[in-house]
């Protein structure tokens, strides 16, 4: 989790957001003060003040959670249907650019080890064949 570009790290199975990645399911809290999953302890870190969230999970393309997208704090009223579709959207978009991004660094790994190791090669055949 961050606000205003600042790491905020906590055990991943409290809150809204753990209950969304352990159940898979979608989770409207019109106020966090009637809802026993809120964490209040995020808000006393951070002094932010939590009215409402909005978290859908995030699955990958075999359709495994990887995480939770959560929205806080509707501008007006609570978080409705649309929204809900909305954020499901968002996340399943979001959801795909983290497992490329991932994909990516681990071809690019691979590609550095496979340059190392041919690099390798070719020094141990310049050495046996071309002294």
């Amino acid at each position: 989790m961050a606000l205003e570009s600042k790491p905020l790290r906590f055990d991943a199975r409290r809150g809204v957001a753990g209950a969304v990645v352990q159940t898979g399911i979608t989770i409207n809290v019109p106020d966090v003060r009637q809802n026993s999953r809120f964490y209040p302890a995020i808000d006393a870190r951070t002094g932010f003040r939590t009215r409402n969230i909005l978290a859908v999970p995030l699955r990958n393309h075999a359709g495994d959670i990887t995480g939770a997208f959560q929205v806080l704090n509707k501008q007006q009223g609570t978080f409705i249907t649309e929204d809900e579709e909305m954020l499901k959207a968002v996340a399943a978009q979001a959801a795909i650019a983290i497992e490329t991004a991932q994909l990516i660094g681990g071809l690019q790994q691979q590609r550095d080890a496979l340059l190392v190791e041919n690099t390798q090669f070719w020094q141990a055949v310049e050495g046996r064949y071309f002294q």
